[in-house]
């Protein structure tokens, strides 16, 4: 994925989740994506509720899974970049 590219997560629990990556990533890395991005739209799904307070804002992987594991300590990552495609 290359930086300011918009992109969607492809999984039930995160419907609706949109971000914009700020970095490039390495192509066919999987793992929490690298580096800032901001959240376009937290969707409807599970995690939303707890992504309100970051919405617009820049973040990083590492927030939004210490964020999430409040109420979901199982959770591995919502921003993980192999459940995420990149929108045209």
């Amino acid at each position: 994925m290359t930086r300011d590219r918009m992109c969607a997560s492809v999984v039930p629990n995160n419907t609706g989740l949109r971000l914009r990556i700020l970095q490039d990533q390495p192509r066919g890395q999987g793992g929490p994506i690298g580096g800032s991005f901001q959240i376009l739209d937290v969707g409807n799904n599970k995690h939303s509720e707890f992504l309100e307070g970051l919405l617009g804002r820049t973040t990083d992987a590492e927030e939004v899974v210490r964020l999430i594991r409040r109420e979901h300590p199982g959770c591995v990552s919502i921003v993980n970049a192999n459940i995420l495609v990149r929108e045209e």
